[in-house]
């Protein structure tokens, strides 16, 4: 059976993980208004353990409370 690697820091995965999407994208006005992102160029999708994935929510939640208070 082959490993799934972490895209971060490269080691085999075991246990938890975390599968992130990025899509390359505009806000558009969907069905019956609502707002969507419409995939307007590239994609890619990143593995990560749980240790990588941890530190990656982590990171974001700092972001969010920091471009809060700016």
């Amino acid at each position: 059976m082959q490993a799934v690697l972490c895209d971060i820091c490269e080691q085999p995965i075991r246990g938890e993980a975390l599968e992130l999407h990025l899509i390359r994208g505009e806000a558009v006005s969907g069905d019956e208004g609502r707002p969507r992102v419409a995939q307007r160029g590239g994609a890619s999708m990143q593995f990560l353990c749980g240790g990588c994935g941890s530190w990656l929510r982590d990171a974001i939640e700092h972001l969010r409370v920091g471009l809060r208070g700016a």
